[in-house]
């Protein structure tokens, strides 16, 4: 049998490709005036709902731009019986960081 898509995941583990999506977003009126704006505006020709898509989507699309970026460390995958230990690394103070700078 031939499988299209990736590699098969028997146990249902997690990959950056299986995550779900909370249904309680098609009920959120961004969610509606961002979809809205799309189809009616960009794609139907309207220009009431291009403006309505550039005030909806114009704080999205800064969030996204400006935002912080998660860094990925290592997607590798545990057996049965592995342990996974996550540890946050202590933030640099003030001054730390000004002597850093001063180094570069």
């Amino acid at each position: 049998m031939a499988h299209r898509g990736g590699q098969l995941n028997p146990l249902n583990q997690f990959t950056p490709y299986n995550t779900t999506v909370n249904p309680f977003r098609l009920l959120n009126p961004f969610f509606v005036l961002r979809r809205n704006a799309i189809y009616r505006g960009l794609f139907g020709g309207s220009k009431r709902w291009l403006v309505v898509g550039a005030i909806v989507w114009t704080p999205r699309l800064l969030r996204r731009a400006m935002g912080r970026h998660p860094e990925r460390v290592s997607i590798d995958p545990m057996a049965i019986g592995h342990v996974l230990r996550i540890e946050l690394l202590p933030q640099d103070t003030k001054l730390e960081r000004k002597v850093y700078r001063r180094t570069k």
